[in-house]
């Protein structure tokens, strides 16, 4: 299996900060090619949402996957870490 298999227009991961359970960040597949041999690092787009207790931000414009890895690894050293629920 690919791992590219798993990223399909919709799809979320979910990241809660250590100390802080009201912080959170969620990574979510906006636009994903439909077929799984044309998703690439650089076509498959993404959103990121932060979320604190009583309030939201989303981005407006998506972002390829290849950034969204470098800013997932900017969140694990600002202490969040992956939530799989």
């Amino acid at each position: 299996m690919n791992k590219m298999d798993r990223v399909n227009n919709g799809k979320w991961w979910r990241m809660q900060h250590k100390s802080d359970h009201h912080k959170s960040v969620m990574f979510i597949v906006d636009y994903a090619p439909r077929l799984v041999q044309d998703r690439t690092p650089d076509n498959v787009m993404m959103k990121m949402k932060r979320m604190e207790l009583h309030q939201s931000t989303e981005d407006v414009h998506p972002r390829p996957l290849r950034e969204m890895r470098m800013e997932w690894n900017r969140m694990v050293e600002d202490g969040y870490v992956y939530n799989a629920d």
